[in-house]
């Protein structure tokens, strides 16, 4: 059920446990063109601390459509003041209301082995301060998360979460805006030749990726209306704490 990135923050080795730090926990996704809603109930949010075990940061008991948290948008799952030290791990506790829509309009269950029970859990590895507040963001693949096994119209989705965690404050941001913003289209953060992150723009063409490594990369634009070249530019600059702002990119006509 796991598959994680780790979260570094400052070494704090040898920071007191009597203190306390707050814990904001977000959540976005990277979205994906194979479904219309992919919809996951999440009961509880929980970290756990390497000496007291598990403790509770949010009881949102929401149900988010994943494919609505792209481009910027994202959900606050929780916030809460904790004993410093270090934390281990997040994990969701999900309710029963989990579902996916296909573009035909039909409604499927998503199942999630296990995850109403030990939850689903990502490796964080952070030490809290006294007084600091760490945002920590949940940033869901969806493209990769959903698994489908059978054919139309007896179909299972399964849901096998790929879920990178990472500390805000150390990431950072690329924007812009796409013409002919009719176009829809889907941009990539590239690394090497693998897909890094993935947002939509908006209606207005605008987009923003998040979540960002202090690295750089080459950026992609594909349109998902309309006839138009990839546009590919690379050697993207991105530092953390800062925006990477790449301005109006013209798509050209096959």
């Amino acid at each position: 059920m796991l598959v994680v990135a780790g979260i570094s923050a400052c070494d704090t080795s040898n920071s007191s446990t009597d203190t306390t730090g707050t814990f904001e926990i977000r959540m976005h996704d990277a979205p994906t063109d194979e479904l219309a809603e992919v919809n996951v109930h999440v009961l509880e949010v929980h970290v756990q601390h390497s000496s007291n075990g598990w403790v509770t940061v949010g009881e949102p008991d929401g149900i988010y459509n994943l494919l609505d948290l792209v481009n910027g948008n994202i959900v606050m799952l929780g916030e809460n003041e904790v004993e410093g030290g270090r934390y281990n791990q997040i994990r969701l506790i999900l309710g029963e209301n989990n579902l996916v829509v296909n573009h035909d309009g039909e409604t499927f269950e998503l199942k999630t082995p296990s995850a109403q029970q030990s939850g689903l859990k990502m490796n964080i590895n952070s030490d809290l301060e006294e007084g600091v507040r760490y945002v920590l963001v949940l940033d869901f693949d969806a493209s990769k998360s959903i698994v489908r096994t059978g054919n139309s119209p007896v179909q299972d989705y399964i849901l096998k979460p790929v879920i990178r965690a990472y500390e805000e404050a150390l990431t950072g941001t690329i924007s812009g805006t796409i013409v002919p913003s009719l176009s829809m289209s889907r941009i990539d953060a590239m690394v090497a030749d693998t897909v890094y992150t993935s947002t939509y723009a908006g209606t207005n063409g605008e987009f923003l990726l998040i979540g960002l490594e202090p690295i750089t990369y080459s950026v992609q634009v594909h349109a998902r209306v309309g006839e138009y070249s990839v546009m590919s530019i690379t050697g993207v600059d991105v530092e953390a704490g800062a925006r990477t702002e790449l301005g109006e990119l013209e798509l050209l006509i096959e």
